[in-house]
């Protein structure tokens, strides 16, 4: 059974099976404002933007966002200097997925090590066992002010595939922070609710996004 919430603060990634760069840089003053209005779903197919009810869900409204990793949290639990760099910079690819696939339309990503400043937290806590990861949202009038990205950090580093699930499940969170809610039903999909092949968004995910945001 599927143990994941489907609203419009929060997003999960459970494993079914075990499956599963560049530095941080610190972040730009200039802020672009993403598309306005929405564009009608018919331009951009495959798509799931009915399906889980995307156009009326929160969005961030102004980029970059600016991500902050809560790595002093991977030293206190032990990890190398090799292994907390290794896994910063594939979460930070992982976050940044969204805005290759969409040629930087959607979901530009900085680091920031001031929390502070920080529009998406990274955090690293154990979690329920199978859930590897959860997002949430403080929003005003459906703009998201900050999202709050969960990472179960033990279950992850001890899975069978933790190098590719350190940059699939940010990725995969990362779609939630921006708005998606739930997950869904085609398999060919990066926010399909299972791990799988996907180590970034998929064309059906790339569409809805564009869709949601407004397409180009």
């Amino acid at each position: 059974m599927m143990n994941h919430v489907r609203d419009a603060t929060l997003g999960s990634f459970l494993l079914a099976a075990a499956a599963c760069g560049s530095s941080p840089i610190e972040p730009s003053e200039t802020t672009t404002d993403p598309p306005a209005a929405a564009c009608g779903a018919s331009q951009h197919q495959p798509n799931y933007v009915a399906e889980l009810n995307m156009m009326n869900s929160v969005r961030y409204t102004s980029w970059p966002i600016r991500a902050y990793i809560e790595e002093p949290e991977l030293a206190r639990r032990g990890y190398s200097d090799t292994r907390r760099a290794f896994i910063v910079q594939a979460i930070m690819r992982g976050l940044s997925a969204w805005a290759r696939q969409t040629g930087g339309k959607v979901g530009q990503v900085v680091a920031t090590s001031d929390f502070n400043q920080a529009t998406l937290t990274v955090v690293f806590r154990n979690q329920q066992e199978n859930q590897l990861g959860a997002v949430t949202h403080e929003t005003s009038g459906g703009a998201i002010r900050v999202s709050r990205m969960v990472l179960n950090v033990d279950y992850i580093e001890t899975r069978a595939g933790a190098d590719r699930l350190w940059e699939s499940t940010p990725a995969h969170e990362m779609g939630h922070a921006l708005g998606i809610v739930g997950h869904p039903s085609s398999p060919q999909s990066l926010m399909a609710p299972y791990v799988g092949e996907f180590r970034e968004p998929q064309r059906i995910d790339t569409n809805s996004i564009l869709v949601k945001y407004g397409c180009p």
